[in-house]
């Protein structure tokens, strides 16, 4: 019975993760062709590794907030998660719509820091070792993706 409530907190992490970012993507348009058109650092990846990571990403904030889910220990978690992902499409459309990268490190800077909050809490549980340690891959992609928006506004 585990493994069905498992799989159900699964789909509805997967569900809610891929929903707030195909909002995002839709908020951002045309915002792409404006991209390509701005001066970006050498360490930039390829649109098709940006979406392989993101696709780790997401798969590792799928696990964990399943976990937690069935573990029954999510109240702070979710909530940290849905705020999280909210920021995250309030970044595609400062960044990618408004074209403001100055609005979107500060956006990103706020993302970073309840990152940061949020594997520290996960750390705290008493929970199996791996699920903190799942959270790192999307800890260090949000902090580089901070150190490009960063970039991309010294750069422009």
């Amino acid at each position: 019975m585990k493994s069905v409530k498992w799989l159900y907190a699964m789909f509805f992490a997967l569900t809610f993760t891929l929903a707030a970012e195909m909002i995002g993507a839709f908020a951002a348009g045309g915002g792409i062709t404006w991209f390509e058109g701005l001066n970006v650092p050498t360490f930039t990846v390829s649109g098709a590794a940006h979406s392989g990571i993101w696709c780790v990403v997401y798969a590792a904030e799928a696990v964990i907030i399943s976990q937690l889910l069935v573990g029954g220990k999510y109240s702070p978690f979710i909530f940290y998660y849905v705020v999280i992902k909210l920021f995250a499409a309030v970044w595609t459309v400062c960044f990618f719509t408004a074209r403001q990268p100055v609005i979107g490190l500060a956006v990103l800077t706020v993302i970073l820091g309840l990152n940061f909050g949020y594997i520290k809490n996960l750390f705290k549980l008493k929970l199996h070792p791996y699920k903190g340690f799942a959270f790192i891959p999307v800890l260090l992609w949000y902090a580089y993706l901070w150190i490009l928006n960063y970039c991309i506004v010294i750069m422009n």
